[in-house]
């Protein structure tokens, strides 16, 4: 279940923390928690990059994302969706780099 993904994505991030040559991890977002950033948002050798989306950007992406089955968090329905948006914006809000992330992906790559 959700717990269980959590469990294992967490334990993906730590695995590759302990990597010691250069490295971009993308990461979903789920993945940075509150309790995450504390442990590891001042980290000097880690470089947080917030890919900033409005809700109703990441709530189409999440629809368009369906390989095989729509995707879990569809479920919960939007205002459950915008309520976990907003409750991750409180932890984004602390990483320093942003990127606009509105467009299609080819924007976003011209950024980097």
């Amino acid at each position: 279940g959700w717990e269980e993904f959590r469990k294992r994505e967490r334990q993906a991030f730590e695995s590759f923390l302990k990597e010691e040559s250069p490295a971009v991890l993308a990461l979903g977002g789920g993945t940075l928690t509150p309790m995450l950033w504390e442990l590891y948002g001042g980290s000097r050798s880690l470089k947080w990059v917030y890919l900033e989306a409005p809700f109703e950007i990441c709530l189409e992406r999440l629809k368009l994302d369906v390989e095989q089955e729509p995707r879990p968090l569809l479920k919960l329905g939007e205002m459950e969706l915008r309520r976990i948006y907003q409750e991750r914006q409180a932890v984004f809000g602390k990483v320093g780099t942003r990127w606009s992330n509105h467009g299609p992906i080819g924007e976003l790559r011209s950024q980097v």
